[in-house]
């Protein structure tokens, strides 16, 4: 059983809102029988390059990433870290962050079980005293309904805002039953998981994943099918 999520940072987002023009899109996907999140996030309007010892995209230093990581908590708290691509640094394994042709910035990894667990678990009031890795969120990403927000969302730091720039809660798209996945305006990646799956663009070139291929659907008024995907684009 696989449930895939949809990630958008946006500023206004975070708490208090921050009004920043960086944006984050991407997709989580949760898989209950290896215990593991494969996550990849497509980011706008942030330098990662200091960070993670690449050279830096801009001169500037207000839009350098200080930390990135996900938290646990609902839409609209705040709450504490729970497994850290940088600051911390808990994806040892499979973290990748490349800079893009377009100079965005593709973070991408995998969150399971060999990962160390959380360091802010003696202050996290959902799971106090407790030693915290995906194993702690697994029944409530496998349960998450179509639509619905889970107790978790990625955050990105800058010096400027130590609390968080921009902010996105992980909200279920798809899981193994036949579903309907809705884009947004922007440039999607959607996962094809099981069952007879049909993806919505909105506006703008949308990518299907199915297997190992790929599928580009760039918006028009009318539908198509490919590889047994129906893919409606308006």
């Amino acid at each position: 059983m696989s449930t895939a999520f949809r990630v958008s940072l946006t500023g206004n987002q975070q708490v208090p809102p921050t009004g920043s023009t960086a944006r984050g899109l991407g997709t989580v996907i949760f898989d209950t029988a290896t215990i593991a999140a494969s996550y990849s996030i497509r980011v706008t309007g942030l330098d990662f390059g200091p960070a993670t010892g690449q050279t830096p995209q801009t001169a500037s230093t207000a839009d350098d990433v200080r930390g990135f990581h996900v938290h646990n908590a609902h839409r609209g708290v705040n709450g504490p870290i729970v497994f850290g691509q940088i600051d911390p640094a808990q994806d040892n394994n499979n973290l990748h962050i490349t800079r893009n042709a377009d100079n965005s910035w593709t973070v991408s990894g995998v969150w399971d079980l060999s990962d160390p667990p959380s360091t802010s678990a003696s202050n996290n009031p959902y799971f106090p005293g407790t030693s915290i890795t995906i194993a702690n969120f697994a029944s409530e990403l496998n349960a998450a309904p179509i639509g619905s927000d889970v107790n978790l969302y990625f955050n990105a730091h800058t010096d400027s805002f130590p609390n968080g720039l921009i902010r996105g809660q992980w909200v279920a798209i798809a899981n193994d039953a036949s579903n309907t996945v809705v884009g947004t305006s922007r440039a999607d990646i959607l996962p094809g998981l099981g069952g007879d799956d049909r993806l919505l663009g909105l506006g703008v070139t949308t990518r299907w994943m199915v297997g190992s291929a790929t599928i580009a659907c760039r918006a028009a008024p009318a539908m198509t099918f490919c590889l047994g995907v129906s893919v409606m684009t308006g």
